[in-house]
């Protein structure tokens, strides 16, 4: 076991190591063919390690220097790659890249052959939109061709957020070609998919929605909150009702952060994605979720939402009064005595000096500046 921490200390100390060696930016990989797909966008790529941090990178084109700035349809990326907003076969040619940061650059890459080929088009693309119930079946089709030239594309489903098909899914789903069924639909069907087209020239993708209909409702989602000292007002996106026929209402659930027990709220009225919240202790953080409810059920919980009330505004001191202590000038604050009235204090009349405090808030009293404050001769 020590031996092993032993280890795994000396690997992070390298690792430190490595992170404060500074040297000039250099290109780490370079591919001999690179392919930008016709009247499309298109990304030239310069592969480029670098600390202290990358500053520019310059580019030649069939060895002539390169200036993408004053080109209208190319854009130097963030990490010196050239970005190519329209391809055309203007584009096609001999590129080179080399990165310099503070310490200067280590050097050009190889020659980077890059071809302008036309991209995959699709044949079959799915419907805009696939509406189904509980315990149904759906099929949804897709096909492409590539150009001349180019690799027979790939073709592959998956959620728009890039998430492969749950492992339930995967045991309902079938795959033939470029289509996909879904058998025994279930609420956690509902969704974006992608049939993603890909070959060596450019990636497709074509979108359908999944609407899988006789559920609870979704997650409401986009949830904000804003605060006062005593109350938050909460507003949130509606998640998918269940299906066009039915309507949910919601209910919070709120406690304060690390509070063991949970408080429901029901919004009002019924339909309503706002809801202010009140009674709630000033400058303390509060947790908050939303969840909708259909005829068939409570659905699915928001994400854990946290919203802090505001702190009270310090309240400001009541009577208070303000006396000279001649000879020393020492300013004093002086409570009124409860049921007394307080009279202005006397001044000597041989003293021949009276010191005055102009107050102009009762906040200037309280803070440094009357520290400024000088008294003066009559």
């Amino acid at each position: 076991m020590f031996s092993s921490s032993c280890s795994l200390m000396k690997k992070i100390s390298s690792e430190r190591k490595k992170q404060k060696i500074l040297h000039p930016a250099k290109v780490t990989f370079t591919p001999t063919v690179q392919y930008l797909p016709f009247r499309l966008a298109g990304v030239v790529q310069c592969y480029i390690k670098s600390n202290p941090t990358l500053q520019y990178v310059t580019w030649t084109k069939d060895k002539r220097l390169l200036e993408p700035y004053q080109m209208k349809d190319i854009v130097v990326m963030a990490n010196g790659s050239l970005l190519f907003t329209r391809v055309n076969e203007d584009h096609q040619g001999r590129y080179t890249c080399t990165p310099y940061n503070a310490q200067g650059t280590q050097g050009s890459s190889g020659p980077m052959e890059v071809l302008v080929r036309k991209p995959p088009t699709f044949t079959v693309e799915p419907e805009s939109l696939y509406q189904r119930k509980v315990g149904d079946s759906v099929e949804m089709h897709c096909d492409a061709i590539e150009a001349e030239g180019t690799q027979r594309p790939t073709i592959k489903w998956q959620r728009q957020d890039g998430g492969e098909l749950t492992e339930t899914q995967k045991v309902r789903v079938k795959v033939s070609g470029g289509n996909i069924t879904i058998e025994n639909l279930r609420g956690e069907d509902f969704g974006y998919y992608q049939c993603v087209v890909s070959n060596e020239v450019a990636t497709l993708m074509s979108v359908t929605q999944l609407v899988i209909e006789g559920t609870q409702p979704h997650a409401p989602y986009n949830i904000t909150g804003k605060a006062t000292e005593s109350s938050i007002t909460l507003q949130w996106m509606p998640g998918y009702s269940g299906g066009s026929e039915y309507k949910q209402d919601y209910t919070i659930w709120y406690r304060e952060a690390g509070a063991a027990d949970w408080q429901t709220i029901s919004v009002t009225p019924s339909g309503s994605t706002q809801v202010t919240i009140n009674g709630l202790a000033s400058g303390t953080t509060y947790e908050f979720q939303v969840v909708g409810r259909n005829v068939l059920g409570d659905g699915l919980m928001s994400k854990v939402m946290t919203v802090r009330t505001l702190e009270d505004a310090p309240a400001a001191p009541r009577n208070v009064k303000a006396a000279t202590q001649p000879p020393d000038h020492i300013f004093q604050l002086m409570p009124d005595e409860a049921g007394k009235r307080t009279t202005p204090p006397k001044i000597d009349a041989k003293s021949k000096k009276i010191t005055f405090l102009i107050i102009r808030t009762i906040e200037f009293l309280l803070l440094d500046n009357i520290q400024r404050l000088k008294p003066f001769k009559k």
